[in-house]
């Protein structure tokens, strides 16, 4: 049958509906014969987080100053140095700032008082220091001088000896001093002879 105004043949409209409703079906069949996702994709295995490590880094002014010394003796060499002829057992340490004497120390040393007194927590309490010291003093034979805070008492070394002086870093880079602690010995050959301000 044709139809009357343009000459093509005539489809009747169920025709298309069965046709839509077939292709329905074929393409029904083919989704259900499709391979299911596997396992791993609808439950994929959670990664594994990478351990956190917890480093704990023992500073000059904590509390764990001290106690950690047997622990970690990098950046740590005991020695005696001279004070005005008298032998003071001295604590060089790359990790305190300052330098500390004992008042003991403090007698053979020009003083002053502090217009406020300083707080340091060292040795694993809060030290008060009221005065201020031109520390003058000879280590290995090599002069030094370097100002120094005085607190009544520094603290003691593994052996249970009382240090006398904490020779810190500010001075240590003053005087060219380093540490060595494999050898457990001072390296003074970059001792200055003079110094260059300019």
């Amino acid at each position: 049958m044709k139809s009357p105004r343009c000459g093509l043949p005539f489809v009747s409209p169920g025709f298309f509906a069965v046709a839509l409703l077939a292709l329905a079906d074929v393409r029904g069949e083919r989704s259900m014969t499709r391979r299911p996702p596997s396992a791993a994709i609808l439950h994929p295995t959670p990664r594994r987080r990478p351990e956190k490590v917890l480093t704990v880094s023992c500073r000059p002014d904590s509390a764990h100053w001290l106690g950690q010394v047997r622990k970690r003796k990098m950046g740590r060499i005991r020695e005696f140095i001279r004070v005005n002829g008298k032998k003071c057992w001295t604590l060089f340490d790359s990790r305190a700032r300052n330098t500390y004497v004992t008042p003991q120390v403090a007698s053979h040393l020009a003083t002053t008082e502090l217009p406020k007194p300083l707080k340091s927590a060292l040795g694993g309490g809060i030290k008060k220091a009221s005065k201020a010291a031109l520390l003058v003093a000879q280590v290995e034979g090599r002069n030094i001088s370097t100002n120094a805070y005085v607190i009544n008492q520094i603290g003691r070394d593994e052996e249970g000896k009382n240090i006398d002086v904490l020779f810190g870093a500010l001075a240590m880079q003053q005087w060219g001093i380093r540490l060595v602690p494999k050898e457990e010995r001072l390296d003074l050959t970059h001792y200055p002879k003079e110094f260059v301000e300019y």
